[in-house]
């Protein structure tokens, strides 16, 4: 496991706009580092994700705390009805939103991407501070698995001012996704949201449970 606090980050190019940082965390280092950004977040800030798979229970409950803190929270989930020529049943994705929509009361936007066949396979968090963005992007889905040391995941977090080239790059392709900008890209979260029932809800909270899953 990287040992992310005594690794020296990385000074990227230096634009006029200022500097942008970048540093390489692997495993439990990027759920550390996710876990103090979520949770320093306040009100005016705002929380983008772009996710294949959100399932661990400390992410959910900093997403819930934050969006109570005023945070403005969008998230493009993928539906989880395929995964890797397999059909699947809406594990983990579905039962999450739906408690997120709930328990924020639909503060927290959410949309699905329109797959088909495919996968919505990307794995970016983008958290939008005044004049500067924090960015997590690479293998690591938001699950335990992924987050605790179960799997060799890795991760680049970069810190950028928002008038930085990357910025403005993450901010068109989160936005173009999100208002499908020449493309059907997402639907709604009303087009999946009486899919989940209770029994799936309930087989979601044992695999968390038992850390018996495929995520």
């Amino acid at each position: 496991m990287s040992d992310g606090p005594k690794l020296p980050a990385y000074k990227g190019k230096k634009e006029e706009k200022g500097d942008i940082a970048v540093q390489l965390l692997t495993e439990g280092k990027v759920y550390s580092r996710l876990m103090k950004e979520l949770n320093a977040t306040k009100k005016g800030d705002t929380i983008s994700m772009a996710m294949f798979y959100l399932a661990d229970r400390r992410v959910v409950d900093a997403l819930e705390e934050a969006s109570a803190r005023g945070v403005s929270i969008r998230l493009i989930l993928d539906p989880n009805l395929n995964a890797f020529g397999h059909k699947k049943i809406g594990l983990p994705n579905q039962p999450v939103a739906q408690e997120l929509a709930q328990k924020t009361d639909g503060k927290i936007k959410i949309r699905w991407y329109n797959t088909g066949l495919e996968q919505f396979h990307p794995k970016l968090i983008w958290i939008e501070k005044p004049g500067q963005s924090l960015f997590f992007g690479g293998s690591t889905n938001l699950t335990l698995r992924n987050l605790d040391d179960y799997n060799l995941e890795t991760d680049l977090f970069v810190k950028a001012p928002n008038n930085a080239t990357v910025t403005k790059d993450i901010s068109r392709y989160f936005g173009r996704l999100w208002t499908n900008k020449d493309g059907a890209f997402t639907v709604p979260y009303e087009k999946h949201k009486g899919f989940t029932t209770y029994f799936l809800k309930g087989i979601y909270r044992l695999q968390e449970m038992l850390k018996l899953t495929t995520y």
